[in-house]
């Protein structure tokens, strides 16, 4: 196609037949967004008007030259897009259309003003050809951050004007890596009438990177701060999912030498982040950088139905990669289209996860030196060896609206599933040796829990004994995501609020709210004596306060039942007929109330999570009048911050706090990243105490926790009750206790030493 010079508002095009070896490199073609079809512009092609979507009339505007013809191949206007032979025709010749141009034209957009950051992004790409070049830059190497604000432009502006390119749609299109990656010679990046070569992007892309991160990580000076806000403002998502998209951005710019071309199939759909308005081309668009197998197997054919030819390639994954944990990666079925039962494991390629940093994340198959398929797929049936782990007796499906709700909902579960919850034993020796009563009260929890073990061995049917701890733990790669903790309380935005009106500790000036009288006292000091007191702000208070927002209704239940029908409340007690009773003394009681918790927590599950709670007030008792007193202290304190944490001020101030607070900032970070890691999942827990959580993108539940050879996690299947011993794939799950990331199943590892039986075979149908 010739794009006939002109300036005006006017576009018109002369399209003409030829073959490529007429025109082999005296061409450019188009790599660009199809964008929406509305408002519809006009253009005159062969003196006929045809409409065309916006965006591609912007980019032949942009591309026109005043004083003569531009040949260029634009797939919406050479290929006949109402015939679907044609497309599948020319769809072959993709490779080749783009090998053999001269030039490829990425065009991003063009600018809504004159002066826009992406503008002098591209300025700043371009000062070599200005002669703006310092030693570093003729040596090929990136330039220093110094160097941008020499070449004349403001590095804020610059940086911006990187997260607008890396936020520009033209990213996300399924065809962007074969169009980008066959091109002879570096491709041209274009927004408006600016342009600049693939090499001087590549150059800079690490300086631009770090610079951009450094802004944003610097939110004190005010420059910083701006640009800060106006970056969350333009990503609309969290900065580390960002980063991980720049991040796919940068491999895929270094990557386009290296690779010749050609990528491994696996491998890209493994990190595939990608839209297409067909979704064929998650196969056709991809096709021409795979191996000539893989081109061999996918003919173009638009014709086919989506669901067998995702069938064929999940097959092509599975048997000939070797890739199972494309069940993994790919979470999300078709569902039945009413005509015909369709495979419960044929995957959706349009809909990959995108995991978190924290994410715990599948092997990875390209390291294992054998390439063995170890499922198989025969007459529709996944075919896979393995063992039965569990039943399923419960489970909980996390709330995907409500962020607060998702983190009661995890700390219901912890409280529940956990017998030994509630106490922070993260304490110094040296510390304890220096509070002798606080080396007591750890001693009586450690005591207790021991007892506790014995106790539930009483109840026990499970032959084994799964291994504890907090959801945010065993779910998390640690290290690799500081906005995953594991205390609950560091990921609530008010916490600091919380704690201040507690204790009276931190900035008055910020942190004060007028939900209290001003002469209102500390609500959690001086409830118990100095001794205990130190006791409960060390290794208590922050877990109550956490308990007044996540779990107020059991925490008012259980010290209401302490001071109105426990044996406490009595004066008749043993543990108050004495003066002063020593440790020892108090110890069986403490024991006794653990067991008391043990058995009426099988009935309804909550108070084992406050037994810590409950010795601490027996320790710090010494009569029944006491006793009285602090509970109902306590009663009084937790009925007050709960009615902060819920009062809507209080959360409308967190707008303005985080900005004034690093603290509380990162607490609201570390609330997001939670909420958006575990909305939609589902907990759940098995016969034996097994505990898991579905993997990303999963959100059913099945009946039965399986160990697959070839994948590198549990998974969860439903009995298929039309088919004898087959099964239907609910997906992934991370199960507390099971290690599967070795790839011989034979060598899956069980923390709780349960014999798995004899292998299996699987027939998912």
């Amino acid at each position: 196609m010739e794009i006939l010079p002109g300036n005006s508002e006017k576009i018109s095009v002369k399209l003409t037949q030829k073959t490529l070896e007429e025109i082999t490199n005296n061409y450019e073609a188009l790599s660009y967004v199809w964008g929406a079809p509305t408002p519809e512009r006009k253009i005159t092609v062969n003196n006929i008007e045809v409409p065309i979507q916006p965006n591609l009339f912007d980019a032949l505007k942009s591309l026109r030259l005043t004083d003569a013809k531009r040949m260029i191949w634009i797939d919406a206007l050479c290929i006949n897009q109402t015939s679907m032979r044609e497309r599948s025709i020319e769809v072959r010749k993709m490779g080749e259309i783009y090998r053999q141009a001269k030039t490829v034209a990425v065009f991003l957009g063009a600018p809504s003003t004159p002066a826009s950051s992406i503008g002098e992004l591209l300025k700043f790409l371009r000062r070599h050809e200005d002669g703006q070049v310092s030693q570093s830059s003729e040596n090929g190497n990136s330039a220093d951050v110094e160097e941008i604000e020499a070449s004349g432009v403001d590095k804020h502006t610059v940086c911006k004007g990187f997260v607008e390119l890396c936020l520009r749609p033209w990213w996300s299109r399924v065809w962007v890596m074969q169009e980008f990656y066959l091109a002879t010679e570096e491709p041209i990046w274009h927004w408006g009438s600016s342009c600049v070569s693939n090499a001087a992007l590549k150059r800079d892309m690490q300086l631009l990177m770090s610079t951009s991160w450094s802004l944003y990580s610097r939110p004190m000076a005010a420059s910083s701060s701006k640009f800060s806000s106006e970056v969350q403002g333009m990503i609309k998502k969290s900065i580390s999912l960002f980063r991980s998209d720049v991040e796919r951005i940068n491999q895929m710019i270094s990557r386009r030498a290296p690779t010749h071309g050609f990528d491994i199939p696996s491998r890209l759909y493994c990190e595939l982040s990608a839209q297409a308005s067909n979704p064929r081309d998650f196969v056709y668009g991809l096709r021409e950088i795979f191996d000539p197998r893989f081109r061999k197997v996918f003919l173009p054919d638009y014709l086919m139905g989506v669901e067998l030819l995702f069938a064929c390639l999940a097959v092509f994954l599975i048997q000939f990669e070797a890739w199972s944990d494309v069940l993994w990666w790919y979470p999300h079925r078709f569902k039945d289209t009413g005509r015909e039962q369709l495979p419960s494991w044929l995957p959706d390629f349009t809909r990959r996860i995108k995991p978190t940093e924290s994410e715990l994340l599948p092997r990875d198959h390209m390291k294992s030196r054998r390439n063995e398929p170890k499922l198989v797929v025969l007459n529709h049936v996944l075919h896979a060896d393995g063992y039965i782990l569990d039943k399923l007796v419960a489970h909980m499906h996390l709330d995907k609206s409500d962020g607060y709700k998702t983190l009661r909902q995890i700390w219901e579960f912890d409280a529940v599933t956990n017998s030994k919850m509630g106490v922070d034993k993260e304490v110094s020796i040296e510390e304890q040796q220096g509070h002798p009563l606080l080396q007591d009260f750890l001693k009586v929890c450690d005591n207790a829990a021991d007892e506790c073990n014995i106790l539930d061995e009483e109840y026990r049917t499970s032959p084994v004994n799964p291994p504890e701890g907090p959801v945010l733990d065993w779910t998390s790669r640690r290290g690799f995501d500081k906005h995953m903790p594991t205390d609950m309380h560091l990921a609530l935005p008010f916490f600091d609020i919380l704690w201040y009106h507690a204790y009276k500790v931190g900035d008055d000036a910020i942190l004060k709210l007028p939900l209290l009288e001003d002469d209102e006292p500390s609500l959690l000091a001086s409830i118990f004596d100095s001794d205990m007191d130190h006791v409960f702000g060390r290794t208590l208070a922050q877990d109550f306060i956490t308990a007044c927002v996540l779990d107020w209704q059991n925490l008012d239940t259980v010290l209401d039942r302490l001071m109105k029908r426990s044996q406490w409340s009595k004066p008749e007690h043993p543990r108050w007929s004495g003066t002063d009773p020593n440790f020892s003394d108090v110890r069986p009681f403490l024991i006794q109330i653990q067991g008391d918790l043990v058995r009426q927590g099988r009935a309804w599950g909550r108070p084992l999570r406050f037994s810590g709670l409950i010795f601490a007030v027996l320790l710090g008792c010494k009569s029944q009048a006491d006793f009285m007193q602090v509970v109902s202290k306590l009663k009084s304190a937790a009925s007050k911050l709960h009615d902060i944490a819920e009062d809507y001020r209080t959360r409308a101030y967190m707008e303005q706090l985080k900005v004034e607070s690093d603290t509380v900032a990162t607490r609201v970070v570390n609330y997001d990243a939670i909420v958006a890691k575990y909305q939609g999942r589902v907990l759940f827990c098995t016969n034996m105490g097994f505990r898991g959580l579905s993997s990303p993108g999963v959100e059913g539940c099945g009946t039965t926790v399986a160990l697959l050879d070839g994948l590198s996690f549990p998974v969860v299947l439903n009995d298929d009750k039309d088919h004898l011993g087959g099964h239907k794939l609910v997906g992934c799950a991370i199960v507390n206790g099971v290690d599967m990331q070795s790839a011989d199943i034979s060598k899956v590892k069980v923390l709780a030493n349960l014999d798995l039986g004899e292998k299996i075979v699987f027939k998912i149908t």
